[in-house]
């Protein structure tokens, strides 16, 4: 049997076909179907997370972290995941790469703080509180000019409430009553 060398040029058009044709086929699933994009594994994950499958949100979260690691909303999903799962310091790496990510996310210095007090972690979670309520507090707009500013109406102060009867007479219409 007798082997021909490739030419040059087929060479080149095999190796064309591989550098465009492999990237796709790695995209393509058994199939033959597009593989889903990382929005649609984190739209999945959400769905089961609300459903309470928690394994099969893991599942998916876990794609679309794979596919787009530096996304902090699937990050936090998740770390809530794994949470619920009470797999805490799973839950604390997650929260901390989101947080690393967006460093003004209240939220995930909230729920990382949970997670710190369920492993025993009460400084780090009283942090991570106080974070989050410092990063609520704050407005999230700051005016521009004095001109901004004035247009903000200042709060209504509350209405006051009725003030309840005192103790004393509402002994006094018991007895009236009889009771």
């Amino acid at each position: 049997m007798v082997t021909q060398t490739p030419s040059i040029p087929e060479l080149t058009r095999w190796l064309s076909l591989l550098i465009f044709v492999l990237p796709l086929s790695c995209c393509t699933l058994a199939n033959g179907h597009l593989a889903a994009s990382d929005q649609e594994h984190f739209e999945k994950g959400l769905k089961y997370y609300t459903d309470n499958r928690l394994e099969a949100a893991l599942q998916e979260l876990n794609q679309a972290v794979a596919l787009s690691p530096k996304d902090a909303a699937f990050l936090h999903a998740r770390a809530n995941v794994y949470y619920e799962l009470h797999d805490y310091i799973r839950a604390v790496n997650d929260y901390s790469k989101a947080i690393a990510l967006k460093p003004d996310d209240a939220a995930a210095y909230g729920n990382r703080g949970w997670s710190y007090r369920h492993l025993g972690r009460d400084e780090l979670a009283f942090q991570d509180w106080e974070t989050c309520n410092r990063l609520l507090s704050q407005p999230p707009l700051k005016p521009a000019s004095k001109a901004t500013r004035s247009s903000f109406k200042r709060r209504p102060k509350p209405q006051q409430l009725p003030s309840s009867p005192a103790p004393s007479s509402i002994r006094s219409q018991m007895k009236v009553a009889g009771l």
